[in-house]
């Protein structure tokens, strides 16, 4: 597993479910951004940071380079 949202996640003991849930969001657009097919935008950033521990920066520079690795 590279993706460290999906790390972050899982060390969180917490579903997709739980995260969309928790982010406001359907579980297929948060499959979606854990996937790295879909970015989020400095709100949603921020509370990945809120709900996971772990810094917004980190997240994302993940996410943008699973993304662009597509």
């Amino acid at each position: 597993m590279k993706n460290r949202l999906r790390i972050h996640r899982m060390r969180n003991k917490l579903t997709q479910s739980q995260m969309a849930d928790m982010l406001g969001i359907a579980a297929s657009t948060y499959n979606m951004i854990e996937n790295g097919k879909r970015r989020v935008d400095l709100q949603r950033a921020k509370q990945l940071e809120e709900i996971l521990g772990v810094s917004a920066d980190e997240l994302l520079l993940e996410i943008r380079t699973v993304a662009s690795e597509r």
